[in-house]
């Protein structure tokens, strides 16, 4: 774990099956300290159930009481859904983002196809089920960078909006390419000023 955010958090990741929404949240889940909630292996621990959003939103709930952070990899994937995580949230003066991974079809197609998760007659219904973030506070990574672009892009936000102080901006700017300087000049000593 290499930071935590400055007070309980409620991250919703939604985007297309095959985006990349797990790897990201497990990857984010480290970094930042956060609980994962994922309805994936809550439905596989429990041998498949009807009530895993119930449970979810339990787990939840219980970890915000405490004044803790989650990151949420389930399906919010409409609007009704993320209203209702967002006012559990605020019920207990947490902050709610959303997370939108977008991900050509194409690609998380691809990746399902390729693992086998899901047959491509769900994957076309769950596409038509996304909705975007409307009027959420929200931001959008793609889903085919890397996890330290990605997260140079959500500690931006972070910052923004006054979750994460200024300790992750070395993050950030690790994250940002860095001008290779050469030859034998020490631009620490020169001493120029432009008036």
């Amino acid at each position: 774990m290499d930071k935590r955010v400055s007070q309980p958090s409620l991250m919703i990741v939604i985007g297309l099956p095959g985006a990349g929404k797990t790897t990201f949240a497990a990857s984010l889940s480290s970094h930042l300290g956060m609980a994962h909630i994922h309805d994936d292996r809550i439905s596989n621990e429990l041998g498949g159930s009807e009530n895993v959003d119930k449970l979810a939103d339990y787990i939840t709930e219980e970890i915000l009481k405490t004044g803790g952070s989650v990151i949420l990899d389930i399906d919010a994937s409409r609007l009704a859904r993320r209203r209702k995580l967002r006012n559990l949230a605020q019920k207990h003066k947490a902050h709610a983002i959303v997370v939108w991974i977008q991900t050509d079809t194409d690609t998380a197609m691809k990746r399902l196809l390729k693992n086998k998760a899901v047959s491509k007659p769900d994957f076309i219904a769950a596409a038509k089920h996304l909705q975007k973030p409307s009027q959420e506070d929200s931001v959008v990574i793609s889903g085919k960078h890397p996890f330290k672009s990605q997260l140079a892009v959500i500690e931006r936000k972070l910052m923004a909006i006054g979750l994460l102080g200024a300790s992750g901006k070395k993050a950030a700017q690790d994250a940002a390419p860095q001008a290779k300087l050469g030859g034998r000049v020490d631009f620490k000593r020169r001493q120029i000023s432009i008036r």
